[in-house]
């Protein structure tokens, strides 16, 4: 298998340091707000990597991080006077419901960077005793001069570095110096601050990952992801300070490529987002789930109305492809009995054990002997999407007679993608009581900021905010019944 490293800059044949077993670590939320679909493009574009390694049989340690403390958490709890802490794990589990929606299946472990502080001090003291940082009047900062390779990932000169840099604070010897630790402020909460033997305060944002690679996939590891606008400085800085730790850290790099909107990547601080439940009012989920995996993970997606149309179409003629093929009788079978006879599929338990991080956690995995040598051969090479659809579309379209082997082979191919119309997953469950059930949980997770800030207005009897966003969420279709245990929800059709 060839995968395109972003620090070597070309295609390089993939093979893991351990054999049998990919440790991986992706940049995961951070969670100060509600997710858009640029966040979720690059948790699809990692999943069908993870999808396809388990197929090939190997373990998979596979870690994605949620930052909870940070400046843009601070800032945005600060602004609608929350703790910090509650509006962290509020949209922590907003965006964990997002990823179930799209059907991501999880990562070994999901830690939050406030579980790993005595490990980041710890991390931080050895940079200091190896001369590669330094204590300021507000805080400790990584020393970029003392290391040399500064730049090796992103391959940026030292005038590249200057004009990218964004923090001047005063304390900083050199302007491409960044925060290992932010000394406490008056302004900021005490509960964001941690005891450490150079100083009172809080992690900077970069520190946080190093740490948590290390701790839970050891000093090397496989693969190190996340969408292309971490590269710098966020992915930059991570290398420097692991190397000059001593670590042999990520042996190869790879980047999901934007969302873009009329050219220009989705990004907040644009102001130019997506979120998941305006998106939903024009897509299914798994109309969603297509556009993002369907194109390949370095290729940008613009966002427009032709690739919504374009993704409608995809799923109706797979969809009527199935519906029309599976025999009859697949219907009486239990559900890991149709998996296993019609589609080649084994349910494999990861299992759990002392040594590694494993959670007893089910997966289906399509076998690559299950798979047609063409779509593996796209999927050796950096996961050909384009590749992968052509033989797709050409199947459905010309298939004669069908056979249940192109069906299995069609079915397999899309399960790779995470996009198999007849996936349980998508019907979101087996009775009505649990549809239900689960289309009011996502419903609250998708609108839930709203019904965060009416709480508040009615709190503060602004009664005129309250009653905007009622009639808003009622024009969507949702209505809000009030009581003295909280707010229901109730779906209007």
């Amino acid at each position: 298998m060839k995968i395109y490293d972003t620090a070597q800059k070309q295609l390089v044949e993939f093979q893991p340091l351990n054999e049998g077993l990919v440790k991986m670590y992706v940049c995961g939320a951070t969670v100060q707000d509600s997710p858009h679909i640029g966040h979720l493009r690059a948790a699809v574009a990692f999943d069908v990597f993870h999808r396809y390694l388990l197929a090939q049989g190997y373990r998979l340690e596979y870690v994605r991080n949620v930052t909870d403390i940070d400046d843009k958490v601070l800032q945005k709890a600060e602004q609608f006077d929350q703790q910090w802490f509650a509006r962290a794990y509020y949209y922590e589990r907003e965006f964990t419901a997002a990823y179930d929606l799209l059907n991501v299946l999880p990562p070994t472990y999901e830690p939050r960077a406030t579980g790993q502080i005595p490990e980041m001090v710890e991390f931080i003291e050895r940079l200091l005793s190896r001369g590669h940082a330094y204590k300021a009047t507000d805080g400790i900062y990584f020393d970029v001069k003392s290391w040399p390779k500064y730049g090796e990932l992103t391959h940026q000169t030292s005038e590249d570095a200057l004009l990218s840099d964004r923090d001047l604070a005063e304390g900083k010897v050199d302007p491409r110096d960044f925060a290992l630790w932010k000394f406490a402020k008056p302004t900021e909460p005490a509960t964001a601050i941690w005891e450490a033997p150079f100083g009172k305060g809080r992690p900077g944002w970069h520190i946080e990952c190093s740490t948590m690679c290390l701790r839970y996939l050891g000093e090397s590891f496989d693969i190190h992801g996340g969408g292309l606008d971490l590269r710098f400085p966020h992915h930059e800085n991570e290398t420097a300070q692991s190397h000059a730790a001593g670590y042999g850290f990520a042996n190869h790099w790879m980047h999901s490529a934007w969302v873009t909107l009329a050219g220009e990547k989705m990004s907040k601080s644009i102001g130019n987002v997506l979120g998941v439940q305006a998106v939903l009012q024009k897509l299914t989920p798994l109309e969603l789930r297509f556009a993002l995996a369907s194109t390949h993970y370095r290729k940008n997606i613009e966002w427009s109305e032709d690739s919504i149309h374009q993704a409608q179409t995809a799923v109706k003629v797979f969809t009527d492809f199935l519906q029309k093929s599976v025999v009859s009788s697949q219907r009486t079978e239990n559900r890991e009995q149709r998996i296993e006879n019609s589609l080649g599929f084994r349910i494999k338990d990861q299992g759990s054990s002392n040594d590694n991080l494993h959670s007893a956690t089910c997966h289906l995995l399509p076998a690559v002997s299950g798979l047609p040598a063409k779509v593996v051969d796209a999927l050796n090479d950096d996961l050909n999407t384009s590749e992968i659809l052509e033989w797709l579309f050409k199947t459905v379209r010309s298939s004669e007679p069908v056979t249940e082997q192109i069906v299995s082979q069609v079915r397999a191919t899309l399960n790779i993608l995470g996009c198999d119309p007849l996936d349980p997953h998508w019907s979101m469950g087996d009775s009505n009581s649990d549809r239900e059930q689960k289309l009011q949980q996502t419903i609250r997770e998708l609108v839930g900021p709203k019904l965060l800030n009416r709480e508040q207005a009615r709190r503060d009897k602004d009664f005129e905010t309250a009653d905007a966003i009622r009639l808003e969420l009622e024009q969507l279709g949702l209505k809000l019944v009030d009581s003295p245990s909280g707010t229901e929800i109730e779906f209007e059709s």
